[in-house]
């Protein structure tokens, strides 16, 4: 302890009389700097946290630190000894003829002084002291003496912010000393409150108990108005209408990177972008001693207006498109978040900001929101020119101060028992905890053994939260290694069977064959170990310990094992999330509820969706619902159809959602208008969206007052939101009712069957299309047959309506003509897969050309031909080749001939777009459950079939039975559907083409510098490979295929990651890749890397176009096959990605290729974090040996091998620090978990 520490203690230590009456809910809040004169991010979090708490009925009184802040350069002076600002009082305390105290001690003395003098006068009931020690070391002193309960916010880590500006300071004395002395003021604390999970493990480990720490965020005191630009501020700043604004709000730190930041401005402007960068912040302009580069200052495109009042901050932020946040990776900017990132957020701006982690946790919460890598120009150029396009972010309400402090107030308020993760249980129980219900209690000491686990089992009853506290000790093992011990948790129902489902926040162990957590030492504390809420169907669970990697002469005991279920009312804020009430929709409509109506499939397909998301799903209709609508359900369990009249909408639905508490209520239709603005439950409507050309006033309103709005497509979603802003949205495109993968069975008919299945209807062209097919029957002498679905026939005109029945007649008359009407869902499909040609005739106007027809769908996903109309959303899902287009209704007649002409000679079947996935059943499961936040039963399995059905064909090239053997437990492991495909190996099947190709001169630059070929043979052959794969695939007519070689190792959430990013469309899609130039070929979506420079191809996808030029390209045998995609990737740079993270990573450690390669080395430098990959993969020793020595590459957590030897079969753990390991037995084949094997040796 240094000596101002001594004196500290010596000095709490000396009595003084305690305030006889504190006045209750008073908070004395001690901080170095306030919003009464300062507007920097340390002023606005004190204001933010004083008026929440002042919101929350406590009165906050700001001590700001004694001398301040007259002692401050360039802080005015004139400032009063009391401020109210937005009802938050601050308290300044000038010292003694304007000199402060000279030298730590006697400044330490003086302001205990100053703080008792202020407490025993303002008399608060607590001390909250901010950061640093030199207001917290004092504040503690005069809480102490005075007997009130002290906290401490921590704020940041000063010595690291000043290690950041003046680099070698953390080689000093002085940098340590200001860390222990801030340690010290925390371990004070009764409680400690601080910014992030970095922050709080970094005080961890400066030795303050995790259980008396908690997070508070940074926020906002109240969400600002959006108020539009100034045009005469624009003017005066030299902004031009057609530029975008780049803008950064803060100090000009050196660690802020604005250096980085100015770089990349400058690449975008020489680029031909048209911007302007606004600095905001300090007075002192950006110079050449931030950047390193006299340039910047004469810049055109560069506005630098200093620092500005914060009341004028918004006129600022208003003239911004993208704000940047580019701070560099150090110490501290990896630790501590600034301000400024919520306050952007707050405004409702774009956000770019550099990947260290305090910022990335912002882009992975929120949307509008791009990272890159700090430090890195060119990522930074690409990530605003991403983010620039970008809608900007949704403002919400869990930014404010009022909603993250709700644990201050708790604590401040005495509700402190036992509800953080790691909080104590008490020796003595208090009132509240004696209500807990104990399940399970177990005092004797167990001593825990290395394999079979020691079970303990307790009842249980569903949706109950669940604690589960216990004294954790090691003995004989070396300090540091915390993951000696697991504690498991298994679920079984009433009848006693296990339900493999994980029990709150668990992970998966192959090894144990359980869901488990690690069991760290507690150092003679009882202390929670695990929470959860129980489970729907589990009423018993077994409760295992067991130790993990045990060594010789290690021992662990566990004891005071106490399990307890406490009730709904003593569970914190924080934590009420963890109880799950059922998830429950509500689907409204007032539409008729056909069987065939495009609007009625399209509630039915919604119900079918939110059945399979939702526990309980209503669907209430002012129509009743017939038993055709009924057969489109596919699951009815969980399904309840409700009907009211209209007159009493409005109140059903409020009684409704009084007795179920919704998650969401789904509308579609526009009648009973009110009911959207019934404030009761507007904010949970999510109402689908449809854009009329002229939407009134009334629509505008019903749009802007309803919680969520739904659109079918992104181009309706975007022109809905030009014309009411930025609002919360969804997109619910139709459901396809043919999965991809569904072998549609066709009938051997010689006869072109064409079809319409639908409602007649005007905007349809009904009365063209009956008219054409009469037509056409009238002129075709060879076999056909017409089917005719109608749903019903809607026309307001009587005599429209009697035209269109009598054409419906005359059809009826002709012997080659079926006409149905009120057909089951079971008819309308079979329909469909016989069918060779159908329509789908909306008129293309605004409405219609941004919205797909579903019945269109329908008859593509069963492979019928469609005749439609040209649009641009046709075309994309269609592409412009397609052949059965239609510019207007004139050519209706000519294409129907036509089309059936070509087809009575060749039948074609319509080959799905891969654009079709997102309108399956799985897209929409996964895509709802996601936007809800719901946790839905076999979320993986719904993943997986979303992956199958993304490509024609999987594709696994293997050279040899070795290879062959690790695709097969690649697709086993994972079910996965693959399809072998021998490769050629070319050291073995090329050795004469390559003698030939040696002996070629050189041809291109590369060669007559290296002065050698750029093929090995082993190159020539993985080329003669892909030319193989790729002539399959065009052959077959496969859209879009995925190869996979045997040498990879899939990300743990392969399924779930893949759902979140794949493009929705690409030429190539790297799964994964060496990421070469990564600081240049970053590009701004966050997700992916531009890959005109990227090598790999262990996991890569192709469309068919891309293939062909991709044949061409690998033809000509010049390149290896990664580097002969550039000109490809090249000429389709914006279609092209790689996943970031990558999905896959190359398994170097196996690899042929890999020979004598480092898997941790290839990894480090690919940006691979292996912890994130599963390793698992099968070892064949070829040569039998009695002992064997088996040395490793790279071990991760958990890791273990079992061993097949002639005999038996051995599991043998492997710990992280571990490199080798002998086996005393013929081992025949070793199957590997987490860890790579570098050598196989035999041992005499």
């Amino acid at each position: 302890m240094d000596e101002l520490l001594h004196l500290a203690t010596q000095l709490a230590d000396q009595p003084a009389a305690p305030i006889a009456q504190p006045i209750e809910g008073r908070v004395a809040y001690v901080v170095s700097h306030g919003q009464s004169y300062a507007s920097n991010g340390y002023a606005i979090r004190t204001q933010g946290i004083a008026q929440a708490l002042n919101q929350h009925g406590f009165e906050t009184l700001c001590f700001v630190r004694p001398g301040r802040p007259w002692e401050l350069v360039g802080v005015k002076s004139d400032i009063t000894p009391e401020v109210t600002v937005n009802s938050v009082r601050y308290i300044h305390s000038r010292w003694k003829n304007g000199q402060a105290p000279n030298g730590e001690r006697a400044q330490l003395e003086a302001n205990v002084a100053r703080f008792i003098e202020l407490f025993q006068v303002y008399r608060p009931a607590v001390v909250l002291a901010a950061s640093n020690w030199m207001v917290g070391l004092p504040a503690w002193i005069a809480a102490k003496r005075l007997g009130l309960p002290f906290y401490n916010e921590v704020r940041g880590f000063w010595e690291l912010s000043r290690d950041a500006r003046e680099p070698g300071y953390a080689n000093t004395p002085a940098f340590k000393q200001e860390a222990e002395r801030d340690a010290f003021v925390a371990k004070q604390a009764r409680k400690v409150f601080t910014l992030n999970q970095p922050m709080l493990d970094e005080l961890v480990n400066r030795g303050i108990d995790a259980n008396r720490i908690e997070i508070v965020p940074n926020g906002v005191s109240e969400l600002p108005k959006n108020k539009p630009a100034d045009p005469t501020l624009k003017q005066q700043l030299g902004i031009q209408e057609n530029e975008k604004v780049i803008g950064y709000v803060g100090s000009f730190s050196a660690y802020e990177g604005l250096d980085v930041l100015l770089e990349a401005c400058t690449q975008l402007v020489q680029k031909g972008e048209k911007l302007k960068l606004l600095l905001v912040g300090d007075d002192q302009l950006i110079t050449e001693v931030t950047t390193g580069n006299k340039t910047f200052t004469n810049q055109p495109w560069l506005i630098q207006v200093g620092r500005v009042p914060h009341a004028h901050v918004a006129d600022y932020y208003a003239l911004i498109d993208a704000v940047v946040i580019p701070r560099k990776k150090l110490p501290v900017c990896e630790l501590v978040p600034p301000m400024k990132a919520a306050e952007a957020l707050a405004y409702g701006k774009r956000l770019v900001v550099s990947d260290v982690v305090p910022l990335v946790e912002y882009a992975q919460q929120h949307n509008g929101v791009v990272s890159f890598e700090a430090g890195k120009v060119g990522s930074l150029a690409q990530a605003l020119q991403k983010a620039l396009k970008l809608p900007a972010s949704k403002i919400s309400t869990e930014l404010l101060f009022s909603a993250r402090t709700e644990l201050i107030v708790k604590v401040l308020n005495g509700e402190e028992s036992g509800l953080s993760t790691t909080e104590q249980v008490k020796t003595n129980p208090s009132r509240q905890e004696v209500a807990l219900e104990l399940l399970l209690k177990h005092i004797e000491p167990i001593t825990l053994q290395p394999k079979e686990p020691t079970w303990l089992n307790f009842d249980v009853t569903e949706e109950r939260y669940i604690s589960i506290s216990a004294e954790v000790e090691y003995r004989n093992i070396r300090e540091g290694q915390n993951r000696k011990a697991v504690l498991l948790l298994q679920g079984k129902d009433a009848s006693g069977n296990r339900i493999d489902q994980p029990l709150g926040k668990l992970s998966k162990s192959e090894h144990f064959s359980s869901y488990f957590i690690y069991l760290v030492p507690t150092r003679g504390k009882v202390l929670k170990q695990h929470k959860f809420v129980v489970p729907a169907d589990i009423t018993q669970i077994s409760l295992g310990l067991c130790t993990f990697n045990h060594q010789s002469g290690e021992e662990i005991i566990v004891r005071n094992i106490k399990v307890q279920a406490i009730p709904p009312t003593q569970v914190a804020v924080s934590e009420k999330a963890l109880i799950k009430k059922k998830s429950k929709a509500l689907i409204f409509t007032n539409l008729g509820l056909s069987t065939i109506d495009g609007s009625s499939v399209f509630i039915a397909n919604i119900a079918n969706i939110y059945s399979q998301v939702f526990e309980e799903v209503y669907l209430l209709s002012v129509q009743k619902t017939g038993d055709n609508f009924k057969s489109r359900i596919k699951n009815q369990k969980n399904l309840n159809l409700l009907f009211c009249d209209s007159e009493s909408v409005r109140e059903e639905i409020y009684r409704l959602d009084q007795e179920l508490d919704f998650d969401t209520i789904f509308v579609r239709g526009w009648g009973q208008r009110n009911i959207w603005f019934d404030k009761r439950y507007a904010s949970k409507i999510c109402y689908y969206c449809p854009l009329t050309k002229n939407p009134s006033e009334e629509d505008l309103a019903i749009f802007r007052s309803v919680g969520e709005l739904a659109f079918q497509t992104e181009e309706l979603r975007n022109k809905t939101i030009k014309l009411i802003g930025d609002k919360k949205n969804i997109l619910i495109p139709p459901l396809i009712n043919f999965p991809k993968n569904k072998k549609i069975i066709k009938k051997r008919n010689k006869k072109v069957v064409v079809s319409y299945i639908g409602t007649l209807r005007s905007e349809c062209y009904s009365y063209n299309l009956l008219s054409s097919l009469i037509n056409m029957l009238h002129k075709f002498n060879f076999n056909i047959e017409v089917n005719i679905a109608i749903g019903k026939i809607f026309y307001e005109d009587a005599k429209e309506r009697s035209e269109v029945v009598s054409l419906v007649d005359k059809l009826r008359s002709i012997c080659c003509v079926s006409v149905e009407e009120k057909v089951s869902q079971e008819r309308c499909d079979e329909i469909l897969e016989s069918s060779d040609l159908s329509f789908s005739l909306w008129e293309p106007n605004e409405q219609n050309s941004t919205q797909v027809s579903t019945k269109m769908l329908d008859c593509l996903s069963s492979g019928c031909n469609v005749i439609c109309f040209r649009t641009d959303l046709h075309e994309k899902i269609l592409g412009k080749d397609y052949q059965f287009f239609i510019e207007s209704i004139e050519d209706l007649d000519k294409k129907i001939f036509h089309s059936v002409k070509r087809l009575s000679v060749h039948k074609t079947r319509y080959k799905n777009n891969y654009l079709l996935s997102n309108f399956s059943l799985e897209w929409h499961v996964l895509n709802i459950a996601r936007n809800y936040g719901v946790d839905i039963p076999n979320k993986r399995g719904w993943e997986k079939s979303f992956f199958s059905n993304q490509y024609d064909n999987i594709y696994g090239i293997y050279i040899n039975e070795s290879e062959k053997r690790k695709l097969e437990f690649l697709s086993k492991n994972n079910g996965l559907k693959i399809n072998y495909f021998k490769g050629v190996d070319g050291r073995i099947e090329l050795k004469d083409e390559f003698e030939h190709y040696s002996k070629q001169p050189f041809a291109t630059n590369w060669e007559r510098r290296a002065k050698r070929k750029r093929l090995t043979i082993g190159a020539m052959g993985h080329l003669a490979s892909f030319i193989s794969v790729a002539k399959d695939a065009l052959k077959n007519g496969y859209k879009k295929i995925l190869i996979f070689e045997a040498d990879i190792l899939l990300h743990k959430d392969f399924f779930s990651l893949y759902f979140q990013r794949h493009p929705k469309d690409f030429k190539i899609f790297y799964l994964g890749a060496g990421k070469w130039n990564s600081d240049v070929n970053y590009i701004s979506s966050g997700f992916y890397y531009r890959p005109n420079q990227t090598t790999g191809t262990f996991a890569v996808a192709f469309d068919a176009v891309a293939l062909e030029l991709l044949l061409e390209e690998w033809s000509k045998l010049v390149d290896p096959s990664d580097i002969a995609m550039w000109p490809v990737t090249d000429k389709f740079n914006d279609e092209c990605y790689v996943s970031v993270p990558n999905l896959a990573i190359c398994d170097v450690a196996t690899s042929l290729t890999g020979s004598g390669r480092s898997q941790r080395e290839i990894s480090e430098k690919f940006g691979w974090d292996l912890f994130e990959y599963n390793i698992h993969y099968v070892e064949r020793v070829n040569k039998y040996f009695h002992r064997i020595f088996i040395e490793f590459d790279h071990v991760l957590t958990n890791a273990f091998i079992k061993i097949s030897c002639q005999h038996k079969k051995i599991e043998i753990p492997v710990h992280e620090s571990s490199y080798c390991i002998l086996v005393e037995d013929v081992v025949e084949e070793i199957e590997c978990f987490n860890l790579f094997i570098k050598n196989i040796n035999e041992i005499n």
